[in-house]
């Protein structure tokens, strides 16, 4: 400590060159300098006795970093909430217009192929039919008129009695008479396959899942009358954050659980794969709408039941690791060249490089950018990223401790602090 020195050299020194004059003060400066001496001493040794926590003058201090043990990619998937819905969905509409008389089916009913699920007025239609035929009786006759009177012109045309213009109008009478009766007799055979039409069957074996018209509605042909699901077939439906698609690939499998209820307290878990991704996000929560087909319908997988999916981990076993912890690029670190992570030593926490492979496996054209201009290891993580994770297909097992904070700062070798939970 140079703090009493100083202050003796500073405050004490005029004392001494006065000793002669002030004999007090001098034998009084010199106990002071030998008080302060003593008091310096005592310092020192505090501080040698310190030393031992303190790297000494060549020997580099443990370096403070933040790690994380590497973990497997489905770890990181929670579950999501679905509804089972079926594969097939139909919507009936009548192929005529007309009003809608009866309909003997409701929503949640169970229909067979063939089966009635609804009927237009048959008033209506037979009187269709009837004004239909009783059109194509009146153009008979009066193409029967016409061509009588066409007859009747040409004789006269060729005594040279009738004018050339009353014999162009008797023919063009008569094959306009002509055409009205084969547009009558068309719509004759409307008419009649409107009456066929009048009841509508059910093409498939299937669940009434909606009715949006009611009996007494008029409505037009093509109209929506009911909805149709097929018995076979069930799958459920899945909004997922676009971050997890590049974890998925077609037939990824899925376990899918029913929520508990209060008759069946522990439902079985069912397996699925993955059938669609759909092509567009949910405009409000950017969400994407996955189809997972149901490998067996169990019980109690009904048409609108709540369940909860995840990933199946033995389908994907890649590993994650934060997007901080990869030195990417150009980077090469005593031969081992980036993309590069740093390890932790299992026998002594010393810092490795270690080279990952970020390449990605998947093959649909569902990613985050166009696989085209992806260029580099930067843009191959971002492709395979969740989120600020990256997929790790080959380098790292699981377990193994790495550096996720200041990698730029960290060199082979170097001692690491201990860690701390």
């Amino acid at each position: 400590m140079t703090y009493p020195s100083q202050f003796g050299a500073r405050d004490l020194a005029p004392q001494r060159a006065d000793a002669g004059a002030h004999p007090f003060l001098a034998l009084a400066g010199g106990l002071l300098m030998a008080l302060f001496a003593g008091a310096g001493g005592a310092v020192a040794a505090g501080d040698a006795g310190e030393a031992p926590q303190i790297a000494s003058e060549g020997t580099e201090a443990p370096r403070p970093v933040v790690t994380e043990f590497v973990r497997e990619a489905t770890r990181d998937i929670r579950a999501f909430p679905g509804l089972i819905a079926a594969q097939t969905e139909t919507s009936l509409a009548f192929q005529t217009a007309g009003r809608l008389a009866s309909r003997p089916v409701s929503v949640g009913d169970r229909v067979s192929r063939g089966a009635t699920l609804a009927t237009l007025d048959q008033v209506t239609l037979t009187q269709d039919v009837a004004a239909a035929e009783a059109a194509v009786r009146a153009a008979q006759a009066t193409a029967e008129l016409a061509e009588q009177s066409l007859a009747r012109v040409q004789a006269l045309s060729e005594r040279g009695v009738a004018a050339a213009n009353q014999l162009e109008a008797a023919q063009a009478q008569n094959e306009s008479s002509a055409a009205q009766v084969l547009a009558a007799q068309a719509d004759l055979v409307k008419a009649r396959d409107a009456a066929k039409f009048a009841v509508l069957r059910a093409p498939i074996a299937g669940i009434v899942t909606a009715t949006p018209v009611e009996p007494g509605v008029m409505i037009s042909a093509g109209s929506t009358v009911m909805t149709l699901a097929a018995e076979a077939g069930r799958e459920a439906v899945i909004d997922l954050p676009s971050e997890m698609l590049p974890l998925l690939s077609a037939g990824t499998e899925f376990t899918l659980q029913r929520r508990a209820e209060t008759h069946n307290p522990s439902p079985e878990a069912v397996s699925g794969h993955l059938r669609l991704i759909e092509p567009l996000a949910d405009a409000g929560t950017r969400t994407r709408r996955i189809r997972v087909s149901l490998d067996e319908v169990a019980d109690g997988m009904r048409l609108g039941s709540l369940v909860m999916a995840q990933v199946d981990s033995a389908a994907f076993a890649g590993l994650t690791v934060p997007r901080s912890a990869i030195l990417e690029g150009r980077v090469e670190v005593e031969g081992v060249a980036g993309p590069m992570v740093w390890r932790v030593r299992k026998d002594k926490r010393e810092a490795e490089a270690v080279a990952v492979d970020l390449g990605d496996t998947f093959d649909m054209p569902l990613t985050v950018l166009d696989p085209a201009a992806v260029t580099g290891a930067q843009g191959a993580s971002r492709q395979n990223g969740m989120d600020d994770r990256v997929i790790v297909y080959d380098g790292l097992m699981e377990g193994d401790e790495i550096l996720t904070r200041g990698v730029h700062s960290v060199r082979a070798g170097m001692a690491l602090g201990a860690r701390v939970e």
